[in-house]
C-alpha cells in the first residue's frame, strides 16, 4: 500500500492538520465573553499574576509552572502588543484576551502533536500508518475537547510524543548524543506540564536498551546526560520546586489527598479508577472502533516487533496504571494516551485493509492489490472515526452557542432588585463583575449544601447543576449533600431557569431563587 502514490501524502497530511487545527480553533471562542472552564485560572491567573507583580514564584504548585511561564511570556506578548499597537492601556485589556490566546497556543500544541504522531507512525510502520494515526488523534473526542483550553494535558501530551519521537530515532538512527540530550529535555519539560508526564523518559530508556544489546554497556555517557537533563529541564521550567519547596511539598501533598480520598462527582465505585477510564476511552474519548484497532494494533506490533511494542507502551501504560490506582477519575487525565493508541488503530487498519486487499484481490483475480488496499482502508477508516466526528462537530457547534451562565447575567442585572444580597455558587455567572447595584457573596463550591449557615442572610441565591446534579444523581453516595439541595429547592422559590438546551444556549442550568426569609 506503500507504493501507492506516496507523493500524495504530504497533501493529505497538510489537509489532516488543517481540519484539525480549523475544529479545535474555533471552540476557542466557547463561553465568552465569560472565561467558564473551573481549571483554567489555575494556570492563567498565576501567568497573569506574574506579569502584573514582577513576582516569578507562581505560589500555585497544584500544577508545574512550565505552562504558567508559556502563558505569562505570552499574555506579556499580548499586553505589549495591544498597548503599544493598538493603543490599549494594559490594565484595560479585558481579561478574557489573555485566556483566548492561551487558548490557541493549546490548539498550536494539539496540532503539532498530531504531526509528530504522523512522523512515528512513519518511522515505526511506514507511511499510510503514520496518516491513519494523524486521523485516528486527529478526532478523538477527548484530545479534541482538552486542545481549547488554558489547561495542561495537551502540553503534556506534546511533550510526552515528542519524548517518545526521539527515542524511536534512538531505535532507527542509532545512539547519537544529540538524540538522548533532546529526550532528556523532552520528557522534562513533559513532567514540567503535569507531575504525572514522568513516564514519558521510559521510552528513551526502552530505545537505549534496545541499543545496549548492540554495544553492549548500559551506563554510558549517553544514557547519563539524558538522565541527567531529565530533572534538570524539570527543575529550569519549575524552579520554585527548589527555591520554595515548603509550598512545592504541601501542594503535592494536597494532590496525593485529593485523588486518594475523592473528589465528589469525580470518585470510581470500586476504590480504584482503572475501569474509568477505560470505559471512558472506549465510549467516549477515542471511541469503539477505534478502540477495537488499538487493542488488535498491540499484538499485531506485537508479532513484528517486541521492542516496538515496549517502545509505545511503556509511557501511556505506565500513567494509566499510576492514575488508575486511585480513587478520583478525571478524563482529561488521560489524553496523553491518545497519540500511542492512535499508533495502535494506525498500524492496525493498515494491516487489515493490507489483507482485505490482498484477500479480495486473489479472489478477484484483480492486479492492483494495493489499490483495493487503499480503498478498503480508506472506507474502514471512514467507519471508524465517523463516530468522533459527529460528536466533535456537535461539541463545535454547542461550542459557539451562548452560555446559560451569560445569558443568566444579563437577566440577573435587569431583574433582581438593586440593593439586594445575592448569593452564588462557583458555576453561576460571575455577577459581581458586571453589576454594581447588587451585594454578590461568593459561596464558592456546592456552596447551597456547605455554607447553609449563610443563606438566611441573602435575598436571592443563584445555583447551577453543575454543583448540584453530582449530588442528585447518586443520593445514595452523597446523601447529606443531596438532602441539602433538595430541603433549598423546596423550600424557596424558583424565580427564573436558564436550562442549556444545545440548540438556542449552552452550559448547565442556572436557578435563581428567592430566599424563603422575604
Amino acid at each position: 500500500m506503500s507504493r501507492i502514490n506516496g507523493k500524495a501524502i504530504p497533501y493529505i497530511l497538510s489537509a489532516i492538520l488543517m481540519a484539525a487545527f480549523v475544529l479545535r480553533l474555533k471552540s476557542i471562542w466557547f463561553g465568552y465573553p465569560l472565561q467558564l472552564h473551573p481549571d483554567e485560572p489555575v494556570i492563567a491567573q498565576s501567568a497573569l499574576n506574574i506579569i502584573s507583580t514582577g513576582d516569578l514564584n507562581p505560589h500555585n504548585f497544584l500544577y508545574p509552572s512550565f505552562n504558567i511561564y508559556l502563558n505569562a511570556l505570552l499574555y506579556k506578548t499580548v499586553s505589549l502588543f495591544e498597548s503599544i499597537i493598538l493603543g490599549i492601556p494594559t490594565d484595560a485589556i479585558p481579561e478574557i484576551h489573555f485566556y483566548l490566546f492561551g487558548r490557541a497556543m493549546n490548539v498550536f500544541f494539539s496540532t503539532a502533536t498530531i504531526y509528530v504522531v504522523y512522523d512515528i507512525g512513519r518511522r515505526l510502520f511506514g507511511p499510510w500508518s503514520g496518516i491513519a494515526a494523524a486521523c485516528f488523534i486527529a478526532v478523538s473526542s477527548l484530545h479534541v475537547n482538552n486542545s481549547y483550553y488554558v489547561t495542561v494535558d495537551t502540553s503534556m501530551a506534546f511533550w510526552s510524543t515528542l519524548a517518545c519521537l526521539v527515542a524511536v530515532l534512538i531505535y532507527t538512527e542509532g545512539p547519537k548524543t544529540s538524540f538522548y540530550i533532546a529526550g532528556g529535555i523532552c520528557a522534562g519539560l513533559a513532567t514540567g506540564c503535569k507531575y504525572t508526564a514522568f513516564p514519558a523518559f521510559f521510552p528513551i530508556i526502552i530505545a537505549h536498551v534496545c541499543q545496549d544489546r548492540h554495544n553492549g554497556s548500559f551506563f554510558n555517557k549517553n544514557i547519563i546526560i539524558s538522565a541527567a537533563l531529565f530533572p534538570v529541564a524539570f527543575l529550569l521550567t519549575t524552579p520554585y520546586a527548589l527555591l520554595d519547596y515548603k509550598s512545592f511539598l504541601n501542594a503535592l501533598a494536597y494532590q496525593k489527598k485529593e485523588y486518594s480520598f475523592g473528589h465528589p462527582g469525580a470518585e470510581s465505585f470500586f476504590g480504584i479508577s482503572l475501569g474509568n477510564y477505560c470505559k471512558h476511552l472506549f465510549t467516549e474519548g477515542y471511541g469503539i472502533i477505534p478502540s477495537i484497532l488499538a487493542l488488535v494494533g498491540i499484538p499485531l506490533v506485537f508479532w513484528q516487533s517486541r521492542s516496538k511494542v515496549l517502545l509505545l507502551l511503556a509511557c501511556p501504560l505506565s500513567i494509566l496504571l499510576f492514575l488508575g490506582m486511585y480513587t478520583v477519575y478525571f478524563p482529561r487525565n488521560v489524553v496523553t494516551l491518545i497519540p500511542f493508541l492512535s499508533l495502535f488503530s494506525g498500524y492496525a487498519l493498515t494491516t487489515t485493509s493490507s489483507c482485505c486487499g490482498n484477500g479480495i484481490s486473489n479472489r478477484m483475480k484483480a492486479s492492483k492489490p494495493e489499490l483495493t488496499a487503499l480503498v478498503c482502508g480508506a472506507l474502514l477508516l471512514i467507519a471508524s472515526i465517523s463516530g468522533q466526528v459527529i460528536s466533535d462537530v456537535n461539541i463545535m457547534r454547542e461550542n459557539g452557542l451562548p452560555d446559560t451562565r451569560w445569558v443568566s447575567l444579563v437577566w440577573c442585572k435587569d431583574n433582581i432588585p438593586a440593593g439586594t444580597t445575592v448569593g452564588r455558587e462557583h458555576y453561576t455567572p460571575p455577577l459581581e463583575k458586571y453589576s454594581k447595584k447588587h451585594s454578590v457573596v461568593a459561596l464558592g463550591y456546592v456552596g447551597v449544601a456547605r455554607k447553609k449557615a449563610m443563606l438566611p442572610y441573602l435575598d436571592f441565591v443563584i445555583t447551577s447543576s453543575s454543583d448540584y446534579s453530582r449530588f442528585l444523581d447518586e443520593p445514595a453516595k452523597y446523601p447529606t449533600d443531596a438532602m441539602a439541595y433538595n430541603d433549598f429547592f423546596a423550600h424557596n422559590r424558583l424565580i427564573k431557569e436558564f436550562k442549556g438546551d444545545g440548540t438556542s444556549t449552552t452550559g448547565p442550568t442556572i436557578g435563581i431563587y428567592q430566599t424563603n426569609h422575604n
